[in-house]
């Protein structure tokens, strides 16, 4: 048993889960892709020992959880957990919006920090989205959003919000986000939050996006971080932005075929020619870079999965 606000709150301890389901995909938000994404991350395959659901030792289970103490416990290694599970069994909202709203005014220090973020991460996951307006202008009131979005822990706050929040609240999230939208798509943690951006942000966001990624292709495919954004894109936008993309691919001389030999570019070499028109002569001319090239491609098996697309 442990204690909220001064209230014994009794609860089964459940076993660790390697993966987390997510919950209902909140209004307005890409219904497929929300299937895809769990809740919180793991690490190496395991589940990531602060996340609420871990069991808790004798002495953890005991702690109080308050108002007047909930920051302090969520930013230690030991406190993160029982703050997550008294937000997860609270009676009802209002419980949680009290030990939520502690963090107002502290969001930033909360969202870098390797233990309170998983807190912030919990209230977003527990609360209706308008409750959690308030982490949304906390995020603003600092100039340097696309840096939050580099941030290891940083970027997992953002994530959420883009999975649990209503399209409205985070479009001007979006807007920040484009303004760097290359760089962000290159790197190790910003590419995750770019992926969300076209997960669930709006159409505008997404055509803006793609734009983005068909103007800088040799840039993105040179990169396989943002060879993953690429990959993305192909999956959740239209057949009129998938087109645009391929295009993008099959124009670059000589792209589709450096891109056929590596990992996630094979990928993208297939969903390139996918997108292009059946019987055109756009993708004749694509398959005319290909296969002469099938002496290397053969080589691996990238190469031979897109050759065996084009044959």
């Amino acid at each position: 048993m442990f204690h909220l606000v001064g209230q014994p709150v009794c609860f089964v301890m459940a076993s660790p889960q390697p993966v987390h389901a997510p919950g209902p995909a909140p209004i307005g938000t890409n219904v497929r892709a929300a299937q895809q994404v769990p809740n919180f991350p793991c690490i190496d395959g395991q589940l990531d020992p602060c996340v609420h659901n871990t069991p808790l030792s004798p002495s953890d289970d005991s702690i109080v959880v308050t108002s007047e103490n909930v920051r302090d416990l969520a930013s230690r290694a030991e406190g993160t957990r029982v703050v997550q599970r008294a937000l997860e069994e609270a009676r009802n909202d209002d419980e949680r919006r009290e030990l939520a709203l502690q963090f107002k005014g502290h969001v930033w220090d909360a969202a870098m920090c390797p233990y309170a973020n998983y807190v912030l991460q919990k209230c977003i996951t527990t609360l209706p989205p308008l409750e959690i307006q308030f982490i949304i202008d906390d995020v603003f009131r600092r100039k340097d959003l696309c840096n939050l979005a580099r941030h290891k822990f940083g970027c997992r706050l953002l994530q959420r919000l883009f999975e649990h929040c209503r399209a409205d609240q985070v479009d001007d999230l979006g807007d920040v986000l484009l303004t760097e939208a290359i760089p962000l798509c290159r790197h190790c943690y910003g590419n995750y939050v770019m992926q969300h951006l076209l997960m669930y942000g709006t159409d505008e966001h997404r055509s803006k996006l793609v734009s983005l990624l068909a103007r800088s292709i040799l840039n993105i495919t040179s990169d396989m971080k943002a060879l993953g954004v690429l990959n993305k894109a192909f999956e959740v936008c239209d057949a009129e932005l998938r087109l645009i993309l391929g295009r993008a691919v099959c124009n670059a001389k000589g792209l589709l075929v450096k891109i056929s030999q590596k990992r996630r570019g094979h990928q993208v070499a297939r969903l390139s020619l996918e997108a292009v028109p059946s019987g055109s002569g756009e993708l004749e001319d694509a398959y005319a870079q290909v296969l002469p090239a099938r002496e290397a491609l053969a080589k691996t098996r990238y190469g031979r999965s897109v050759l065996k697309f084009c044959e």
